[in-house]
């Protein structure tokens, strides 16, 4: 059986990094500054970096529809449009994924330098 080829989710360079059981897609949308999307059923939300930040990096999503990735600032949560930076070690952070939980993983950095990453946990 031959695979079905799909339609692009939209017009504008992107890139897809994860994907929800209920189909909510979030990824790179490229140009300008780079920024997140947020896509689902044809309608395209855009995920602005936070003020301070030039771009913004998600990769993971759960079935709540919380994304969550990095900027140049930290790591980040996004949540019906709302943003939280997440809790750094000392320098760098960035998260990875997001359980149905609210669980993030992902890296934090113990030199001011931004070296010697760490892998993290972050619980409500």
């Amino acid at each position: 059986m031959a695979a079905r080829r799909r339609p692009t989710l939209t017009d504008q360079p992107t890139a897809a990094e994860a994907v929800s059981e209920s189909g909510h897609i979030t990824g790179l949308r490229f140009g300008g500054n780079a920024d997140g999307f947020l896509w689902h059923q044809g309608r395209l939300t855009e995920i602005q970096p936070p003020p301070g930040a030039e771009f913004l990096q998600p990769y993971g999503i759960n079935n709540r529809v919380q994304i969550v990735g990095y900027t140049e600032l930290g790591a980040f949560l996004w949540e019906r449009g709302r943003m939280t930076t997440l809790p750094r070690l000392v320098s760098t952070t960035g998260a990875y994924d997001i359980n149905d939980r609210g669980q993030i993983v992902g890296f934090s950095a113990i030199y001011p330098d931004g070296t010697n990453y760490h892998a993290v946990l972050w619980t409500r």
